[in-house]
């Protein structure tokens, strides 16, 4: 499966979730063909994503179907009969913008080998170049702007430690030149476990910003 096929899939599936979600405050039967199909799916794409890229992908969770609930007398499904709810729905949810979020860090091409090797004169302001700029070198530059983002990210719910994981990587990545060409798989590797955390704690939606201020880093390593 192409990987541009994958997020077509990975974002109906994201829709169809919600809209279950949204709807379900009365429940669906849990052996209802269109409900398991929700996990069957994800699991699929997950498997295809891993064959397509490995190393980048490994870290997605297998979701199983959860427990369901059983249906009371107060219940509008006839007494015995197996439910799901909402909270049953929103894990699997969660996996799949985990998933999105990955494909999204992989399209970003933001660490490459390209964006890693030495820049011309041309580059961007604020770019890594060993020049003089008046009495400043430009990676005090660089190194004001990569705190900027740590405390960016910082306020979007990234604890301390996890933030000095990400410093010591970087920081690997300019005295060991076997690091460095491996400076995006390692990054990537670092989101995929803090994505888990974020879900976690409840703050899925910051997911899109901490991809957009760890894609950021590439213009200042």
């Amino acid at each position: 499966m192409k990987i541009e096929k994958a997020k077509i899939r990975l974002e109906r599936l994201k829709i169809d979730l919600q809209s279950f979600i949204k709807d379900g405050f009365y429940g669906y039967k849990a052996k209802n063909s269109e409900v398991i199909f929700f996990w069957n799916e994800y699991n699929f794409i997950r498997l295809e994503l891993i064959k397509y890229d490995n190393e980048h992908f490994e870290d997605l969770r297998s979701m199983e179907l959860p427990t369901p609930d059983i249906a009371q007398n107060y219940s509008s499904h006839e007494i015995g009969t197996e439910i799901y709810y909402p909270s049953h729905f929103e894990p699997l949810l969660s996996e799949v913008n985990v998933a999105i979020e990955f494909i999204k860090l992989l399209d970003s091409n933001s660490f490459t080998d390209k964006s890693l090797s030495s820049i011309s004169i041309n580059a961007k302001e604020g770019a890594s170049v060993n020049v003089i700029v008046g009495n400043n070198n430009s990676s005090v530059i660089n190194n004001n702007k990569i705190e900027e983002i740590y405390k960016n990210l910082k306020d979007l719910g990234i604890e301390n430690s996890q933030i000095n994981e990400l410093d010591n990587i970087i920081s690997k990545s300019k005295t060991d030149k076997g690091e460095s060409t491996n400076l995006g798989n390692k990054i990537f590797k670092w989101f995929g476990q803090i994505s888990q955390k974020l879900i976690e704690k409840g703050l899925t939606d910051n997911l899109p910003k901490i991809l957009e201020k760890v894609s950021d880093l590439s213009e200042f390593v």
